[in-house]
């Protein structure tokens, strides 16, 4: 049976090295990532991964919110492309079945306005 994980991260670049743990330790499918707080051109990367990644939108040069997914490379899986204002990122992946997996950050709102607009 394959091994999922899933994390509300409050930020990638702040919780990398316990990402890793938890990768090495766990040595996840897939894991589906909420709040990554990283651009559309950060480069990511996790030896044996592959990562796709949804940003959130960008703040005064800061990026907020975000979604994202890191699948093993030896499981066969194809991106999906979301026509959505979400922050949101899905793939098809096929283990023992196929299944459509999504990750998907929806903020809270905000004195005077809502990061998803």
């Amino acid at each position: 049976m394959a091994e999922l994980m899933q994390w509300n991260l409050r930020g990638l670049q702040a919780n990398r090295e316990e990402l890793n743990l938890l990768i090495s330790s766990f040595n996840p499918a897939l894991a589906a990532l909420q709040e990554t707080k990283i651009g559309p051109n950060h480069n990511i990367n996790y030896q044996n991964y592959s990562f796709h990644n949804c940003p959130g939108p960008e703040i005064n040069g800061i990026y907020h919110g975000g979604a994202a997914v890191i699948i093993k490379n030896s499981i066969p899986h194809t991106h999906i492309p979301l026509q959505t204002n979400l922050q949101a990122t899905a793939a098809r992946v096929t283990t023992f079945k196929t299944i459509t997996i999504c990750s998907l950050y929806l903020p809270p709102p905000l004195r005077g306005g809502n990061l998803r607009t």
